[in-house]
């Protein structure tokens, strides 16, 4: 077998791969989904299977997560085969990896999902894409800092760092801040999966005094009840967002600033209605 077809079978594992690895990340998005159905149709129920359902979901993002890693890990490992024996990638040689696989364009590099808590896996490795992206647009990030990043619905990349005094605070906000969100009945060590839950799936809503999301505008900074916190370039935003979160229904503000970096967090008293528990 010569080099050209050892090429092209390259190309047709990267493929399949390319496949797999946009079902996890269709995966991970399902489970989110049923997840939180689930949770807001058995919101104050004192079953034990309620409490077992939610661990398993938890259980399965992780798996599905971990197996995302991995199969990115080998496209990478596929590509410098090919570089080593032919002299370049498997997309420099004239036939992408999406073309062999029939997939669109579009989804030839799915974005990843979020970092789950606790990981110790190199942010970059997890998120070059998007990584990459920022720093294409002149966005400055350390990826040692970065803890959990995703993509806002309007297509902004947010993400959260380590703070540089860790022995007086939880990873990404400071004790005070994890403080009112356990009064709130939320455990330290669940903060960071709350925000994230509310910024993948939560609903955007509005504050006496803030702007109202807009009708019409479904992608962008209103339609995710974006205000700003000042006036120009340079400003944070504020996200305010309820997601129902351990069969409670929550409402939290999300600051973020210019450059993407989520830079507070705090619980705000969700609205009444059939779903809450507050």
């Amino acid at each position: 077998m010569g080099v050209a077809d050892v090429v092209e079978q390259l190309r047709r594992a990267h493929a399949r791969l390319t496949e797999a690895l946009q079902a996890t990340t269709e995966a991970d998005a399902a489970i989110v989904a049923g997840a939180t159905l689930f949770d807001s149709a058995t919101v104050g129920s004192g079953q034990p299977v309620v409490e077992q359902a939610a661990r398993h979901a938890d259980a399965a993002r992780d798996d599905v997560q971990a197996a995302h890693v991995l199969l990115d890990q080998v496209r990478e490992l596929i590509d410098g085969y090919c570089r080593a024996i032919a002299g370049h990638g498997i997309d420099e040689a004239g036939v992408s990896a999406a073309a062999v696989s029939g997939l669109p364009a579009s989804q030839a590099e799915p974005t990843p999902p979020p970092v789950p808590a606790g990981t110790t896996i190199d942010p970059e490795a997890r998120y070059p894409g998007w990584i990459a992206e920022l720093r294409r647009n002149g966005t400055p990030i350390d990826p040692e800092r970065v803890l959990r990043m995703t993509r806002l619905r309007n297509g902004r990349i947010v993400w959260l760092r380590s703070r540089a005094d860790t022995e007086n605070s939880m990873p990404g906000f400071d004790t005070d801040r994890t403080d009112e969100f356990e009064r709130t009945g939320v455990d330290a060590d669940r903060v960071v999966d709350l925000v994230f839950r509310a910024l993948d799936v939560g609903e955007p809503v509005s504050e006496s005094g803030d702007a109202p999301p807009s009708e019409g505008d479904a992608v962008g900074d209103a339609a995710l009840g974006m205000v700003a916190n000042g006036d120009g370039v340079g400003a944070s935003h504020r996200l305010v967002l309820e997601v129902d979160f351990e069969r409670t229904r929550r409402r939290v503000a999300v600051t973020v600033a210019a450059d993407g970096r989520i830079s507070d967090a705090r619980p705000l008293r969700a609205r009444l209605g059939p779903s809450s528990t507050m």
